[in-house]
């Protein structure tokens, strides 16, 4: 049997890689991504929703829809359907 040494970044958890849409209130997470070919994109990107940044799912409205979020230092309230370009790394 060999002796195999393990790095920090192999005993964290596991990532797990969701839409901005699916996270629930109190939940965090980093965003990983933003779906390019959407008129959207640019908009959000100009909110400071870009990849690395660490994000926080504040609350959401009774219907669901819109939900806030934290992202950096600035709230954002966001339609699912708007949320749903981004993508999000949760550390489980």
């Amino acid at each position: 049997m060999k002796n195999q040494a393990y790095t920090s970044a192999q005993l964290q958890s596991p990532v797990i890689s969701i839409g901005l849409d699916k996270m629930t209130p109190g939940q965090e997470g980093t965003v990983s991504g933003i779906k390019p070919h959407s008129p959207l994109s640019r908009r959000l990107f100009e909110m400071g929703v870009v990849p690395g940044r660490h994000v926080v799912c504040l609350r959401s409205a009774p219907l669901r829809d819109p939900v806030a979020f934290q992202v950096g230092s600035t709230c954002l309230s966001l339609r699912r359907s708007e949320a749903s370009l981004v993508s999000v790394d949760i550390v489980d």
